[in-house]
C-alpha cells in the first residue's frame, strides 16, 4: 500500500541525537513521479550515484534510472572525494545525469581538473543539493558544460520539495541561486515570525505540506500536518525562495542578529577562496565570528584582502572577527561541512 513504510532514513545528527525519519512508498513515489517528470530517463541514460544508499539524494539515482530503464554507475565510498577519480568516471562511464552534494563538484573542479577538459558531450543534466553552492562555481559549472543545472532543496523530512532550474539571469548576479518553487506535488511557503505568510521581500521559517512529507520519526507519534523545516528563507516576487540558513544556526554578535551562511556567501564571491565556511566561537559580548576559508588552486588570500573584500558587501557587525585558511574543509559522513569541528577549532588558539 502506499501508505505504508517504505525505509527509514537518519538524519546526519548535526544538530542533535540522529532521527530515523520514516518514509512512505507515497512519499518516495510523489518525489520519483517528480524526477522523472522532469528529467525524462530513457534506457541510453547513465547515472552516476555518488550519494550512499543512507542518503536521500540516492534515491533519485536510483528509481527514477529505474523508472526510465536507465543504469545506474556506483561511485565505490573510498573514491566519493577523490576528484580525480570521479572526474574520470563522469567521462569513461559516458554519464549523461550527475547528482551529489556541491562540495563534490567544487572537489572535481579546483583539485580534479573538471574543468580542465570539455565536458563529455552525453551529459545532459546535473542536479545538486544538500547545501549551497556558490554562485561564482555554478557559473564557471554552466560556463563548461551545455548541460541542465539544477538545484535541489529538501530536508531529509521531506525529500526534494522546492527546486529551481539555472538560467542565464541568475548567472549575471552575485546573489546565491535561489531554491525554487515548490515540486513533488508539495505546497511550500514561509511564515513570519508573527505567524504571517511572508510577502514578497520577507523572510520566515519554510513550511511544507504534502505527499513528500514524512510519516514521522522512528518511535514516535506519527507526524500530521505540515512539516517546520527549520530553514530560514525570503520569498521572491516570482513567488520562488532564496535560502538564508538554518534558525538554528542564527546567532547574536554583539546584540545583533547574524546568519552565518550570508557572510559565506560573501567570502566566496573572493576570487582567491573556493570555499568558505563561518562559525561563532563564544557566546554574549564575547561572541566572535570565525572565517575558514580554502584558497582557490594557487591563489594566497590575504586576511586583510578578504576582510576589505568582505566590508564592501556586508554591514559592520557582519565582518568576520578572525580569517583562518585551510587545506579543506571538515565533511560528515554525508558530505556536508562539519560545523561541530569548525566550532571546536575556532575555540583552539592559533599556534604562533
Amino acid at each position: 500500500m502506499l501508505g505504508d513504510l517504505a525505509y527509514i532514513l537518519y538524519t546526519s545528527g548535526s544538530t542533535g541525537t540522529p532521527k530515523g525519519v520514516r518514509v512512505s512508498h507515497r512519499n518516495a513515489r510523489a518525489f520519483i513521479d517528480w524526477a522523472v517528470d522532469t528529467l525524462a530517463p530513457v534506457p541510453e541514460d547513465r547515472f552516476s550515484n555518488h550519494a550512499p544508499f543512507t542518503f536521500d539524494l540516492s534515491v533519485l539515482d536510483l528509481y527514477a534510472a529505474f523508472a526510465g530503464g536507465a543504469s545506474v554507475h556506483l561511485v565505490p565510498a573510498e573514491l566519493a572525494y577523490a576528484p580525480t577519480q570521479l572526474v574520470e568516471l563522469l567521462h569513461e562511464r559516458g554519464i549523461t545525469v550527475w547528482y551529489s552534494v556541491p562540495s563534490a563538484l567544487t572537489l572535481m573542479a579546483r583539485d580534479g581538473g573538471l574543468l580542465d577538459r570539455p565536458a563529455p558531450t552525453a551529459l545532459r543534466a546535473v542536479l545538486f543539493a544538500g547545501e549551497p553552492f556558490p554562485v561564482d562555481q555554478v557559473r564557471a559549472l554552466a560556463a563548461w558544460t551545455g548541460a541542465r543545472l539544477l538545484n535541489l532543496y529538501g530536508p531529509t523530512e521531506t525529500n526534494v520539495c522546492t527546486a529551481h532550474e539555472v538560467v542565464p539571469d541568475d548567472l549575471r548576479h552575485d546573489r546565491p541561486l535561489p531554491i525554487g518553487t515548490a515540486v513533488s506535488g508539495d505546497r511550500a511557503w514561509a511564515e513570519t515570525a508573527d505567524g504571517r505568510h511572508a510577502g514578497p521581500g520577507e523572510e520566515g521559517e519554510l513550511l511544507v505540506e504534502g505527499p513528500t512529507v514524512m510519516l514521522g520519526y522512528w518511535g514516535r507519534e506519527p507526524h500530521h500536518g505540515p512539516y517546520r523545516t527549520g530553514d530560514l528563507v525570503r520569498q521572491r516576487p516570482d513567488g520562488s525562495f532564496d535560502y538564508l540558513g538554518r534558525r538554528d544556526h542564527m546567532v547574536k554578535v554583539r546584540g545583533h542578529r547574524v546568519e552565518p551562511g550570508e557572510v559565506e556567501s560573501v567570502l566566496a564571491l573572493h576570487p582567491d577562496v573556493a570555499e568558505a565556511a563561518v562559525v561563532v566561537d563564544g557566546s554574549g559580548m564575547d561572541a566572535r565570528l570565525v572565517a575558514f576559508v580554502v584558497p582557490a588552486p594557487g591563489a594566497r588570500p590575504g586576511v586583510l584582502a578578504l576582510k576589505r573584500h568582505a566590508a564592501r558587501r556586508l554591514p559592520r557587525y557582519m565582518l568576520p572577527d578572525a580569517v583562518r585558511t585551510l587545506a579543506r574543509l571538515p565533511r560528515t559522513p554525508n558530505g556536508k561541512v562539519d560545523r561541530a569541528a569548525l566550532a571546536r577549532a575556532a575555540a583552539t588558539p592559533v599556534q604562533p
